[in-house]
Parts: structure tokens; sequence; C-alpha cells
């Protein structure tokens, strides 16, 4: 974090650094994911301003000559993927936020941007030849997790493009998880804070697909099967949350700067909820919302859970009957809300609440009544 959002100036001497431009992006995040789960208007309206001159701050990282984002950043270097998507992803987000506001001209003049730094992302650090995306201008036969995860994110790759990226992913596998840049050394300590980015994207991308994908299986299968497992099953070390780093065999990674307690590296608790059991908000405090489970998901045949709004909990359950080829949902709506079951699958036929019915569409959408439970079983056109 610069001087200028909080940081006292001795720190930038004392260590040595000019801030960390990328967390700054995070924490906009942060604020845009607080009023898109909870609506609350007032802690909008309070704080607008500044988070407004927060976004404004940004602005000037765009490098004109390249189009792309400079500056000093954690997730990778200056000009490249990592920073650039993340910005995307951050205006973008922040747009949606000055739309609440109403302020359509900076929502407008910010998506503008994002969209300039986009088209930038993929003329320039698009690589064919490595089937990913590079790290960045100056690091040309370079890969990374934060690369690929947050060009996913920021929906910068398309699908094709993000399919090839995650099969690239591949090539950073180093025992049980993945080394965040492709220069790394094979006993160099994996990051379960990166890594927690790339299990969102891959979740991401399987949840919108009809079709298996095994290179989004595997980055799940290996981050949700290896990765965070080795946390919880180390019993001298466990400590019930995500450790900061870990070694490549498990081992925790002890060393003069960790931490065992690490909030930002326990993606799952949110990732289980949003992509796995797939309940979502599609607008702000839950006032809208989707269940969409992310039915190819290595190794899960069903999520049961509750997910507390300002209007109360949801609750909501899958299980798939792959030797009938359907699958059994049900959900329990909040007064004041509106609901939205959604599959990206072809269905053949639905049931609800015990009444059959007939359907040809390569989707499936159907409404949840406000205050009520539904229970819906869908049969596949075809087997998934």
């Amino acid at each position: 974090m610069s001087p200028a959002m909080g940081q006292s100036s001795k720190y930038t001497s004392t260590y040595n650094s000019a801030g960390l431009q990328d967390y700054q992006m995070i924490f906009l995040n942060a604020f845009a994911r607080y009023y898109r789960d909870f609506g609350k208007k007032a802690f909008l309206e309070n704080y607008w301003s500044q988070v407004k001159v927060g976004v404004e701050a940004l602005l000037p990282l765009v490098d004109n000559s390249s189009g792309l984002v400079s500056g000093s950043f954690f997730l990778g270097d200056s000009n490249g993927t990592a920073a650039s998507s993340l910005f995307v992803y951050s205006l973008n987000q922040m747009a949606e936020i000055a739309d609440e506001v109403k302020e359509k001209d900076t929502a407008s003049s910010w998506r503008s941007i994002a969209a300039d730094v986009h088209k930038s992302i993929n003329e320039k650090l698009w690589s064919e030849k490595l089937g990913t995306y590079i790290d960045s201008t100056s690091s040309r036969n370079q890969t990374s997790l934060a690369s690929t995860a947050w060009a996913i994110l920021a929906n910068v790759a398309n699908t094709t493009q993000a399919e090839s990226a995650l099969a690239a992913v591949s090539n950073l596998r180093n025992g049980i998880g993945y080394k965040t840049k492709s220069n790394s050394k094979s006993d160099a300590e994996l990051a379960p804070f990166i890594s927690g980015f790339l299990l969102e994207a891959a979740l991401q991308h399987s949840r919108a697909s009809a079709n298996h994908n095994s290179s989004s299986s595997a980055v799940i299968s290996t981050l949700l099967s290896h990765l965070w497992p080795a946390m919880i099953t180390n019993e001298e070390y466990s400590t019930g949350t995500a450790w900061e780093y870990v070694f490549p065999d498990g081992r925790p990674g002890l060393d003069l700067y960790t931490s065992h307690a690490h909030p930002w590296g326990a993606a799952p608790t949110f990732a289980l909820t949003e992509y796995v059991l797939g309940i979502q908000p599609s607008s702000p405090g839950f006032s809208e919302w989707d269940f969409q489970p992310a039915l190819l998901t290595p190794d899960v045949s069903w999520a049961k859970g509750k997910v507390p709004t300002p209007h109360g909990s949801i609750d909501a359950s899958w299980k798939l009957n792959r030797q009938k080829n359907e699958i059994q949902m049900k959900v329990c709506s909040p007064s004041g809300t509106n609901g939205t079951i959604k599959l990206p699958f072809a269905m053949s036929s639905y049931k609800l609440d015990g009444k059959q019915h007939a359907v040809d569409s390569d989707k499936f959408e159907l409404k949840v009544k406000a205050g009520k439970c539904s229970s819906v079983t869908v049969r596949f056109a075809k087997t998934l």
C-alpha cells in the first residue's frame, strides 16, 4: 500500500519498497464485493468519494506506449498479464459500483479504459507458441499462475484461450501444487494465496462449460485434493486455517516471514460455497441470486449448504444421479429475493415439485419463488 493510501512514508525507506499497487486493486475488489454481498447503500454512499479517488489514482498506471499496466506489483511484472488483467477486473467491478451511485459517465469511462487494456493484453501478451499468456513484455518465455488466473477471472481470455491456458498450467506442477512462476526453483515454496485465484478461475471456467474439460478438472483436483489438505492433515502444524506458504512435499513454509493463519490463503472457504454449492448474488445484497453449481467439479457428486444473506439464509442442495443421468436440486428462497437455477447443459425434461415438464433447450433456467422452497429434478439430454 502506498503512502497516499495510508502507509506511513517512513516504511517506504525502511523496507526499501515503493508499495504494491496491485494490493490497492485487490482492496477495491473487496469493497465492491462487500457491497455485492450486503447491499448496504449507506455504506456505499459514505465511502464512495474516497473509493473513487482510489480508482482514479490507478488510471495513470496505464502505459501509453504499451497499453498495459506498469508499476510495482506483487502478482507479476510491470507491463504484464497478471497486473493488467487485475486492473481490467477491478475497473469493471468499480464501474458497477459507479452505476449504483448513478455516476453513469464515470462507469462508462472506466469500462472504456478497461476494454482498451483488455485488448492490449490479448494483442501483446498471448503466446500461440506457449498456448498461454506470458508474464510480461520483458519476460516472453515465462508464465505464471497469477497471469493465467487473472486473465480468466477478468474475462480477458475467451473460452478457447482459457482452456489452453489451464492446460499449460500443468507445466508448473510441482509436488502437491503449482509453482508460482515457470522459472521458480523446484524447491521453492508454493503460495496458497495465488493458488486461490487459480482455483476460482478454474471453477468459474468449469461452471460455465457444458462439456467436461480435463485441464480445469486437473487444476481443481490438484488444489482441492492435495494442496489445501496438506494444511489440514499435518497434525503438528495444522491451525484450522490456511498457511501462507507450503513446500512442494507438503511441509509448512517455515521461514523468516510466514503466517500459519493466513486468511488470504483460504480460497476454498468461499469457493466451495459460491462454485461447488453454487450460490452467488447477481444483484447487491442477494436481492437477486443464482443457484448454479459447478457440476463437473472432479470427485464431487453432491453438495449441501446454507448461505446467509441480509434477507435470511438460502438453503440449497444438489445431488447427481449418474445412473439416471439427472440431478436433483433443492432450494429455499428467503422472502424479498428472486433466485434463478441455472445449468449450462442441454436438458430433455425436468420435474418441479413433483410435476413433469418437457424442455428442449441447450441450457436450463428456472425462477425460484421468493419465500418458497422448491425441488427440481432435471434430466440431461446427454451423459455428463
